[in-house]
């Protein structure tokens, strides 16, 4: 494998592992709001708990 394409593999694993992680995270946080809401009926998310701040999410 020439160096250009090393180079080119390194950048498309590190951007698509990138990818994922946001993927899992954004899905972490509507799962949590989305099941607080049907679960207890209130806007109290696992950030709120922990910074004691309410961020919605945007949809």
């Amino acid at each position: 494998m020439t160096d250009g394409k090393r180079r080119l593999h390194a950048f498309l694993t590190a951007f698509v592992v990138t990818l994922c992680v946001l993927a899992f995270g954004i899905g972490f946080l509507e799962v949590d709001a989305r099941s607080r809401q049907v679960g207890f009926g209130d806007e109290n998310t696992l950030l709120n708990s922990l910074t004691g701040q309410n961020w919605q999410l945007p949809w």
